[in-house]
């Protein structure tokens, strides 16, 4: 059951999550600018690549949460963010 709770509770703060991510890269390409300036423009790249690879992260994490419900035949949970 406390699976099911850590899901959900990535699932409420999937955005936040990934802007932390997305945010961290940023620096790390900044502080690269001035170390070894090929990099980065490889982690402009990879920050867009990392955005493309969310949609599928947030599906699948949806998906995860699904079965668990099955599984253990409780009520699909509400989302706090979905109307």
């Amino acid at each position: 059951m406390w699976q099911l709770r850590f899901l959900v509770s990535i699932q409420n703060q999937f955005n936040l999550l990934l802007m932390g991510i997305l945010l961290a890269m940023g620096l790390l390409a900044f502080i690269m600018m001035f170390i070894f300036p090929p990099g980065s423009i490889l982690m402009v790249f990879l920050g867009v690549m990392t955005l493309a690879l969310s949609l599928v992260a947030k599906i699948l994490l949806r998906c995860a949460i699904l079965l668990l419900c099955k599984i253990l035949k409780v009520e699909v949970p509400t989302s706090e963010c979905q109307h």
